[in-house]
């Protein structure tokens, strides 16, 4: 398989731990792909028209792009537990958490801290690690990683700040 890859993408890089996860990663051949949305990549236009990374050309020639789309192929690799397990509930959950990375990824590209230290470089900035005013800062992230167990009980919640130490 060849993914059309930067380091710079949040979401490249959320495939790679779903394929470092799955244990997949090694049958992955990376290709460097500068992908901007002003400026077209040719290369990579002949595998997606959308011109945009991540983009998985497969061993048969089917090109999957999306990184929702790739992490749900690369788990289908999987012979053992699932990140996207079948049974609704559990399901959704996953699918939900998905989103809130997503969201998560999205706002940190925003303000132009997407790369590999977007926290450390966020925090030293001195810009919130999360700005969600409507929401109150750091929700997204509490929403993530707060929930229960699996025997049921409360995990402890995780405050924003803790982030900037």
């Amino acid at each position: 398989m060849k993914l059309h890859w930067s380091p710079r993408s949040p979401f490249v890089r959320k495939v790679m731990v779903a394929a470092h996860d799955i244990g997949v990663a090694d049958r992955i051949q990376t290709v460097r792909t500068v992908a901007a949305m002003t400026k077209p990549h040719p290369d990579l236009m002949i595998d997606n028209p959308l011109s945009k990374i991540p983009t998985l050309v497969l061993d048969n020639g089917t090109v999957l792009y999306d990184s929702n789309v790739i992490c749900e192929y690369l788990d289908h690799l999987n012979g053992g537990p699932k990140l996207f397990p079948v049974p609704f509930e559990e399901r959704m959950t996953a699918l939900r958490r998905q989103a809130l990375g997503d969201g998560i990824h999205g706002r940190h590209a925003a303000l132009g801290i997407g790369d590999n230290d977007g926290i450390t470089n966020a925090c030293q900035r001195g810009l919130p690690v999360l700005p969600l005013q409507a929401l109150g800062p750091g929700r997204l992230l509490l929403a993530l990683v707060q929930g229960t167990d699996e025997e049921g009980d409360e995990q402890e919640e995780i405050q924003p700040q803790q982030l900037c130490r």
